[in-house]
C-alpha cells in the first residue's frame, strides 16, 4: 500500500507504544501526542511524519498507510555521539603521549606516574561515553 498524504487538520494514532493520539497543534504545522508529549511535523513531501524533539542520532520518521504508520530511520545531519567519542579518545591519547614525552625530559622518574594518571583519565573518559 502506498503512503497517503498526511492532513494536519486530522487526528491520527500516535507512533508511541502508549496508544496516544496525534492532534493538530493550534497555529503551527505540527501534531502533538496527548500521551507521550512528542511533537511531530510533516516533511515537505507531505507523506512523512518527522519527530522534532528526538535526540537520537537517527531521525525518526513515519509514513501513514491508511491504517497504521510505517517506520523509517535515517541519519540526521548531526554527527553521532560515537564519532565525538572516537575524536575525544584520539585527542586525549595524543595529549597523554605528548605529556609523557615532556615529563620524561623534565623529571625522568615521573613518566610512570604520569602514565598511570593518563590511563585513569582515559578510562574515565571512555566510561562516561558508554550508554548503559
Amino acid at each position: 500500500m502506498l503512503p497517503q498524504k498526511i492532513d494536519l487538520e486530522q487526528s491520527y494514532p500516535c507512533v508511541c507504544p502508549r496508544k496516544g493520539k496525534l492532534n493538530p497543534i493550534l497555529l503551527t504545522d505540527a501534531l502533538g501526542c496527548d500521551r507521550c508529549a512528542a511533537i511531530f511535523t510533516v516533511a515537505e513531501d507531505g507523506h512523512t511524519l518527522v519527530q522534532l524533539d528526538s535526540i537520537d542520532p537517527f531521525q525518526n520518521s513515519w509514513s501513514w498507510h491508511g491504517t497504521g504508520w510505517h517506520a523509517h530511520r535515517t541519519k540526521k545531519g548531526k554527527t553521532p555521539l560515537r564519532v565525538y567519542s572516537i575524536g575525544e579518545f584520539i585527542v586525549i591519547l595524543g595529549f597523554g603521549i605528548l605529556l609523557m614525552i615532556l615529563v620524561s625530559f623534565i623529571a625522568p622518574q615521573l613518566p610512570l606516574l604520569v602514565a598511570t594518571i593518563f590511563i585513569l583519565l582515559l578510562s574515565l573518559s571512555l566510561l562516561a561515553q558508554v550508554r548503559w
